[in-house]
């Protein structure tokens, strides 16, 4: 059987070279090896039909890796003619994708800085890693390493100065200086013999590297630079039993190698001395087909185990269990092979690259302990239920915003309102929750809101909810003043009361509205202020001083009469002067008439005087 499917690397060739489709190469596996019984006594609890999403790509994905913060997933597409790495938004689910990076070709490896500021990508055929800048819009390609043999695995150091990276042909492994600009190999390291895969420890000290070719693990020193191998460790097994997949739980205690052929993991101790095999766990799945990738869930209780040829996908095993092993195993509705795996950093789902032709599968992480022998999804799931327990006031005339949350089952959700109605001016956007608009009518509506999750099938949950709708509110106070100026002696009054006679009165109608709507003024008088509060509207009523009756009228102010009646005796004054001067002119004339005056002249004055 070793001849038949002994070479791990031959089938990877088949379908890198050649670019046969990734089902074809799993069904000549299969077919020369046969197919084991993954349901047979004393097998762990499948579960079936577990995807949560299908995120299809263009080519076949060979590796996934997330940035630190989990917001984004980066798949090297490394079939034939590739020369993509994919990048997903993983923050919506299902998750979006955001940019096609072009890269060297055939892309086998992915990994991303610590600060998640960088991708690096191994091309396989190219001898190159690229480097994306995965803060830039959109993601691209900064700079490009030379590296030499093959390059099928990178991973970075945790403090984020090296990346290493392994090279299958030639048994070396680069080691890239990530903070020279540009980045730059600054060192090599011989290991021995194809290696395949390659971790750090989590405090950066070791790095592994897994030789598939002679079936050991290399253990090099990171502390020291150059570095250098310091321990090797055999891996149980035929000499072909082609040791792979490598993953070190997060506390540093264990390495886990997976072995496609053997079809089993091998847990190393990464604390004894010597170091050494401690336990290895059988892994269903269809003989020489066995783990391509391995990865562990935040907390280290789980390794997921992808196998290369299916049946099943997914082998996870129960890492707190003495000695570990496989608490379950996941079937995909497609016999897809699955290649490299990834778990988001929040520990909710698994990233698998492949499970079906030219896709990403992503399925939910579950807890180890289980009974049945075949699980559903609903049991990976925590129980969709309604978050929001309460909806905020609204008033009519007032924009309104509240959303609607929920939690459990497989988000994203979808809402509807099943019963009831919304307040009249509002309404609901069914994939966000977001409740929104102007309500145009007091009072309370009560309705029953429903999530329904993205599951196949789809789970609901509702609830009754109510909104509150107040009246609108009082306008806004305004200050008005109205002045009147007034003579001494005159009357205000207010409503039916009088204030009494003042000398200037200033009424001001600013102040709160009474019950009848009408304002409550503020009225001064000679300097003293007061505020008037009631119902009854101001009525300022000018009460003139009683006017005086009888034949004397009051004695002016001399100065005043003096002026006033030189004025009106000016006609008669005129006149009689006018008067004067006539009289004198013609006594003047009837004197001096018989000396000088003219006959004609003379006689003429005669007839007037006898006329």
């Amino acid at each position: 059987m070793g001849d038949v499917v002994g070479s791990w690397s031959r089938a990877r060739l088949l379908m890198l070279r050649l670019g046969l489709p990734p089902l074809l190469v799993a069904g000549m596996l299969t077919a020369a090896a046969g197919s084991a019984d993954a349901q047979g006594t004393g097998q762990p609890p499948i579960l079936r039909a577990a995807q949560s999403a299908i995120l299809r790509l263009s080519h076949q994905p060979f590796a996934v890796a997330f940035t630190p913060d989990g917001h984004y997933a980066y798949v090297a597409n490394g079939d034939a003619d590739s020369g993509l790495a994919t990048v997903f938004d993983a923050t919506p689910f299902p998750p979006q994708m955001v940019a096609n990076v072009a890269v060297g070709n055939q892309p086998t490896a992915v990994a991303v800085t610590p600060d998640g500021r960088y991708a690096y990508v191994a091309s396989d055929v190219l001898n190159t890693v690229s480097v994306i800048d995965t803060t830039a819009s959109p993601p691209h390609v900064v700079a490009t390493v030379a590296v030499s043999g093959n390059p099928v695995a990178v991973a970075m150091a945790p403090a984020g100065h090296y990346a290493y990276v392994a090279s299958a042909t030639s048994s070396i492994i680069s080691v890239i200086d990530t903070t020279a600009s540009p980045p730059q190999v600054v060192a090599t390291v011989s290991v021995h013999g194809a290696p395949d895969s390659v971790a750090f420890t989590p405090d950066g000290r070791y790095a592994y590297v897994v030789n598939g070719a002679s079936s050991t693990v290399s253990v090099i020193s990171a502390a020291i630079f150059p570095p250098a191998v310091v321990a090797t460790v055999a891996i149980p097994g035929s000499p072909d039993a082609g040791p792979y997949a490598l993953a070190i739980t997060p506390d540093g205690h264990y390495a886990y190698v997976g072995s496609v052929n053997a079809d089993t993991v091998s847990v190393i101790d990464t604390t004894a001395s010597p170091l050494h095999v401690t336990a290895t766990v059988a892994v269903p799945g269809s003989p020489g087909g066995g783990p391509d990738g391995i990865a562990f869930t935040p907390d280290g209780r789980l390794a997921y185990v992808t196998n290369f040829a299916g049946g099943p996908a997914v082998n996870v095993i129960d890492t707190t269990a003495t000695p570990p092993r496989v608490a379950y195993t996941i079937e995909l509705p497609t016999a897809a092979p699955v290649f490299g795996v990834a778990i988001s950093p929040d520990g909710r789902f698994a990233y698998l690259a492949g499970g079906r032709p030219y896709s990403v599968s992503v399925v939910p992480v579950r807890p180890a302990a289980a009974s049945a022998s075949v699980l559903s999804a609903d049991s990976v799931l925590t129980p969709l239920r309604v978050a929001t327990t309460s909806l905020p006031q609204a008033t009519v005339g007032a924009a309104y915003h509240a959303t609607l949350a929920a939690s459990g089952g497989l988000p994203r959700y979808r809402w509807s309102i099943t019963s009831g109605s919304l307040p009249t001016g509002l309404r609901l956007h069914r994939a966000t929750g977001t409740i929104s608009g102007v309500p145009t009518q007091p009072g309370q509506a009560v309705f029953t809101v429903q999530a329904t999750d993205s599951g196949n099938p789809p789970r609901s949950a509702a609830e009754t909810r109510s909104v509150i709708v107040e009246g609108a509110p009082p306008p806004a106070a305004t200050s008005q003043s109205l002045v009147i100026q007034l003579p001494a002696g005159t009357t205000v009054r207010l409503g039916t009361a009088p204030l009494g006679p003042l000398g200037t009165a200033a009424v001001s109608t600013d102040g709160a509205a009474a019950n009848n709507g009408t304002t409550s003024p503020a009225v001064s008088a000679g300097g003293a202020a007061g505020k008037i509060a009631g119902d009854a509207p101001i009525n300022v009523v000018p009460t003139l001083p009683p006017i005086p009756v009888g034949p004397t009228p009051k004695p002016r102010p001399a100065a005043a009469q003096g002026t006033s009646g030189g004025i009106a005796a000016l006609p008669a004054v005129l006149g009689l002067a006018f008067g004067l001067t006539i009289g004198l002119g013609a006594a003047l004339i009837a004197l001096l008439r018989p000396t000088w005056f003219p006959a004609r002249l003379s006689r003429r004055f005669d007839g007037m005087g006898r006329d």
